[in-house]
């Protein structure tokens, strides 16, 4: 879950592009992909983590499998040989009976559902649900310009990342903890903090 405190989906075009450019440079080479630290706060251990600080990727990486799924599925449906199961994707990915993987900030919830989630079109209401869907888009149309070899490869790559993840309970330690670690990604306003 993301935390109502914390801000809309904040990453545009030149992030989306360093996070493709990591992706495939990976996905070229031998080594192992990195995706960072992604710190929590424990609400229900095991099943229930508010995202503290890495929501802007995770929002990220859940279009992106959207996008890299979506393009993949097409050529599948056009006579590819794509031996994946999209709709095990579906459950790991997005929503396995009913619980849906990731539930961002509550006023971006409904957009992100039906976009992301249920791969569905609708008009967006916000500039952070304008940027889900631009991030979306952009992230299909490049992808489409990839053979299927290397989208297969990022997929498997993405399958392997490691993710380290700190889980704290209370709010004190996470907030504290949070302001440690955010010194990444796209830098927060002034009102943000």
């Amino acid at each position: 879950i993301i935390p109502v405190y914390q801000r809309a989906y904040a990453w545009e075009e030149d992030q989306w592009q360093a996070f493709l450019e990591d992706l495939i440079e990976q996905a070229e080479g031998e080594n192992n992909y990195f995706y960072g630290n992604i710190l929590l706060e424990v609400i229900k251990k095991g099943k229930e983590y508010e995202i503290i600080d890495g929501q802007q990727r995770l929002t990220t990486l859940t279009i992106f499998m959207r996008s890299l799924l979506n393009v993949l599925k097409t050529r599948s449906e056009n006579g590819e040989q794509i031996n994946i199961d999209f709709d095990e994707k579906q459950k790991i990915y997005f929503e396995n009976n009913g619980n849906r993987k990731l539930r961002p900030v509550d006023y971006d919830r409904g957009f992100y559902d039906t976009v992301i989630i249920d791969d569905r079109n609708t008009s967006p209401a916000s500039e952070s649900q304008k940027r889900i869907i631009k991030a979306k888009r952009f992230f299909e149309r490049s992808l489409q310009e990839s053979t299927t070899d290397l989208l297969l490869k990022i997929l498997e790559k993405l399958e392997e990342t490691e993710i380290t993840s700190i889980e704290l309970e209370g709010k004190k330690d996470s907030a504290l903890m949070f302001e440690l670690q955010n010194n990444r990604g796209k830098t927060l306003t002034n009102m943000e903090r």
